[in-house]
């Protein structure tokens, strides 16, 4: 997979993208050329084939994107599959019937000519897609991705791991059997898997068995790992994975329980150098700058809403820690009553909080709270893409319960981020800890490219909650 590619596509997901693509723009081709056999006095011209055709597409495939039909959970194991169908028709019938009355190019009757023809092009769009990914999940489900798989070890990161490639990937991920690396645990089972033997018996169960992938749970550098019996399967044509590599490029998440600082020293992803950063950083400027300007009459509107409908300051200034340490204050739009935490102390926000006014509450669920944060950006203090700051009292306690928390400090927080698209709002050390997975896997694989997927990402989490993730 092409290294810009990595956290948008798989192979099968890209093959979906590019199928869906070709067939999309055959068919809207072939029904603008048959507008000569319904409608004799409606001109065609190649290049009006060519943009009509193009532009429908590309209108179709940002619906199939904005409500997730590109996600791994989709194409792999069919998750919320006809919902997500339902919503994306909905959205292309308001896109596509301005590009078809735009591109009549006729002097008929909108309702004789236009309306007749986006009803075809609509149903013919929605026909082909729906028995087109019905058809691909039918018979793709049962097929495993990785062939029969293998685990090798039985600790912590062996559960997570089994656990969250089912549910990404769901009957595509066939887990064979575990090897553990205590003779005792065998024929004990884990999630359902039974445990097969020790790591001793790699040799000849693999003789036995045709796996497909093995994947190495245990640690790297035990002395117990059955080296020569890996490398002959590696010949043989196994795929070997260590098993934080396989979850990475599975989930586009880091696990923590198998994760070593050196492979993040040592990544081949990170691709940042003193340049990318100088421009990273001159580009975020002047799209603050940019974005500052285009959302001004919003920002003025809500800071009016906000005067008007309830007592206190405009702003809310709350200290966060960001690069290295270092403090600053984040400003947002005051979106909860004066001196809320007066009584309790600092506390983790809810994403249904009491505290809230009713114009806060609106402002948080469209994130035009955050848009004063462009301020932090033009400041030096913030990214626009990066880990979200904490506040320094809960940075203390998550340092102390979550490995490697501290190292989520090493480049600027951001407006949003690689967790904010992936996970939902969660205020709890449990929700910390996995949003790190996602700031470790950033950090790790950050790009300029992933920034702008990121910024995407954002726009259709914030316009279309329900289907993003």
């Amino acid at each position: 997979m092409l290294p810009l590619l990595r956290h948008v596509f798989t192979k099968r997901i890209l093959g979906t993208f590019l199928f869906e693509l070709l067939a999309l723009y055959s068919c809207f081709a072939l029904l603008i050329q048959a507008r000569g056999v319904l409608w004799h006095d409606a001109n065609t011209y190649p290049l009006t084939t060519f943009f009509f055709a193009l532009t429908n597409t590309l209108l179709v495939q940002f619906s199939l994107w904005s409500f997730g039909l590109y996600s791994r959970e989709v194409v792999y194991s069919g998750q919320k599959l006809s919902s997500n169908l339902i919503g994306a028709f909905l959205f292309s019938a308001g896109l596509l019937f301005p590009a078809c009355f735009i591109f009549s190019l006729t002097k008929i009757a909108i309702i004789d000519f236009t309306l007749k023809f986006y009803l075809i092009a609509l149903v013919a769009f929605i026909s082909m897609i729906a028995l087109e990914r019905f058809f691909v999940l039918k018979v793709f489900y049962e097929s495993p991705s990785f062939g029969n798989v293998l685990v090798l070890g039985t600790g912590p990161a062996t559960e997570l791991l089994i656990k969250e490639a089912r549910a990404s990937h769901g009957k595509t991920f066939h887990l064979s059997g575990i090897l553990s690396e205590n003779a005792e645990d065998i024929g004990k089972e884990i999630l359902g898997c039974k445990i097969m033997g020790t790591l001793e018996d790699l040799g000849p169960i693999s003789l036995s068995h045709k796996f497909g992938t093995i994947l190495i749970s245990t640690p790297i550098y035990s002395r117990n790992l059955p080296m020569n019996d890996l490398l002959r399967a590696k010949v043989a044509g196994t795929k070997v994975f260590d098993a934080a590599d396989f979850y990475e490029q599975v989930e586009r998440k880091i696990l923590l329980e198998k994760i070593e600082p050196i492979q993040l020293l040592l990544s081949e992803n990170l691709l940042m150098t003193r340049f990318r950063w100088f421009l990273k950083d001159t580009l975020e400027k002047l799209v603050a700058i940019a974005l500052l300007i285009a959302a001004s009459p919003i920002m003025l509107l809500s800071a009016l809403l906000i005067k008007l409908t309830s007592p206190g300051p405009l702003f809310y200034l709350q200290k966060r820690e960001g690069k290295d340490g270092h403090l600053f204050y984040l400003v947002k739009f005051r979106t909860m009553v004066q001196d809320a935490e007066k009584e309790s102390g600092p506390v983790w926000a809810k994403a249904s909080d009491d505290r809230a006014t009713w114009i806060g509450r609106i402002l948080r669920q469209t994130r035009i709270d955050e848009l004063p944060q462009i301020f932090n950006v033009l400041k030096g203090d913030m990214a626009f893409v990066g880990p979200r700051p904490e506040r320094p009292e809960f940075v203390e306690l998550l340092r102390s319960q979550i490995p490697y928390y501290d190292q989520r400090h090493l480049v600027k927080p951001g407006i949003t981020g690689w967790a904010q698209v992936c996970y939902p709002y969660g205020a709890s050390v449990e929700a910390a800890r996995e949003k790190l997975r996602f700031d470790l896997y950033y950090i790790k694989n950050m790009s300029i490219f992933f920034d702008l997927m990121i910024v995407l990402a954002t726009v259709r989490t914030v316009l279309f909650k329900a289907y993003a993730r």
